[in-house]
């Protein structure tokens, strides 16, 4: 099976950069899944990029290595992006905007004829991708990793009101010009259903839920590592990992660490965050920086290490659909408190998990409701039921079958 899909810098060999978010973890181990399955499948990656410097799109193969991996960058100049985002009428057509882009994948997806163009998450550069595979007529499928509309709102100084309309507008498009739908929960699909009550597909049109994958087997099996990040046994330890990002909401883990501070309560927040070296936002960085241990970066094994250090992890995010540290915390034996936003939300509530979900918004609230829940485990049959449904090989046996059915 041949599979197109956008693609993530950190997923190409040789760029060797950290993965960053959801999809980029996602695609890594998809593509690990595929190299072990006994069919023969050819991954072909797209990186769409943006540079303020050209004036002109181009497309051109990048080395990659391995005979079923095969991965393209498509550079688009930034003005392109910058009419629709900071456009002055919500008339602007973003297809004449981005024919040229368009037109250079249109070409690319008819010379290679893929089984399924497959969209891993959404954004402006995976809409292009989107387009392109409809004109070229192609089976599509796309994973619903985060819903754009929701960051749009949280966003919604960096935008216009009319570039924000022509976005949103565009997200419909990745309902009603596909075949398939995956949302990760059925939290993100009532608030997509909720974000756009005019949105009317196709009668063929497949909508399914399928949980986030994760690979288990990193976070297993660990003892005492508490020595390696130097937290003090005696202090209740709070994690947190999350991109220096509005959307994870590190004000309010910012507020709450200046608040235990104050209380003089025997509480640590511990964060595996990089905070970026600008004059932006210095206020926060400042009281984050001095009220909190920062740690730069960790792979994935010590990710699974800081969880274990920790008494507890926090996810206070603005919305969240599926956030991978969630399950690698609880796969590593360490509690996770949530905000009422974050997509797993439902499951805590179904297997008596309440007590979890933190108002992270009233520092007093917050602090007493953590209070309650300090040196508890979680509910067996919560752990339980999120480690079955979100093993890795699991989840892709699903995807498989629902490109198969498409196929056939």
């Amino acid at each position: 099976m041949k599979i197109f899909s956008n693609e993530y810098q950190s997923n190409v060999s040789k760029l060797n950069q950290p993965a960053k978010g959801g999809p980029a973890n996602f695609g890594r181990i998809f593509c690990d899944y595929l190299d072990r399955d006994s069919s023969s499948h050819l991954w072909q990656g797209l990186l769409v990029e943006f540079d303020a410097k050209i004036s002109k799109c181009s497309l051109r193969q990048v080395p990659s290595t391995g005979s079923n991996k095969i991965f393209y960058r498509l550079l688009i100049p930034t003005q392109l992006a910058k009419s629709i985002t900071r456009a002055k009428k919500a008339n602007i057509n973003p297809r004449v905007v981005l024919a040229e882009p368009i037109s250079r994948l249109v070409k690319l997806l008819n010379n290679l004829s893929p089984d399924i163009v497959f969209l891993n998450g959404f954004s402006l550069g995976n809409w292009i991708l989107l387009e392109a595979a409809h004109q070229a007529h192609q089976k599509i499928i796309i994973q619903h990793a985060g819903i754009w509309s929701a960051e749009l709102d949280i966003y919604q100084d960096f935008f216009t009101t009319a570039g924000i309309k022509i976005m949103k507008q565009m997200e419909m498009d990745s309902a009603t010009l596909i075949t398939a739908e995956i949302f990760l929960n059925d939290y993100s699909r009532q608030y997509f259903s909720e974000a756009y009550p005019e949105l009317k597909r196709s009668a063929k049109h497949q909508v399914k839920i399928i949980p986030l994958a994760v690979d288990f087997r990193l976070y297993q099996g660990q003892s005492d590592y508490s020595s390696l990040f130097n937290f003090q046994a005696v202090r209740f330890n709070i994690g947190v990992v999350a991109r220096w990002d509005r959307i994870k909401n590190h004000q309010a883990i910012a507020n709450l660490a200046t608040q235990i501070k104050a209380l003089n309560l025997a509480w640590s927040i511990n964060s595996v965050t990089t905070i970026p070296a600008t004059k932006k936002n210095i206020k926060l960085k400042k009281q984050y920086q001095k009220n909190i241990a920062v740690t730069n970066y960790l792979s994935k094994e010590g990710i699974g290490i800081f969880c274990s250090a920790n008494d507890l992890i926090i996810i206070p995010s603005k919305f969240d659909v599926s956030p991978t540290i969630l399950l690698e915390a609880i796969a590593s034996g360490t509690p996770v408190a949530i905000s009422k936003s974050v997509g797993f939300v439902d499951d805590y509530r179904r297997y008596g998990a309440d007590d979890w979900i933190i108002d992270f918004d009233h520092n007093d609230k917050a602090i007493k409701q953590l209070k309650r829940i300090k040196g508890r485990a979680m509910p067996v049959k919560l752990t339980k039921a999120l480690m079955q449904k979100h093993q890795a090989n699991k989840v892709f046996v699903q995807y498989l079958r629902l490109f198969k059915k498409i196929l056939a």
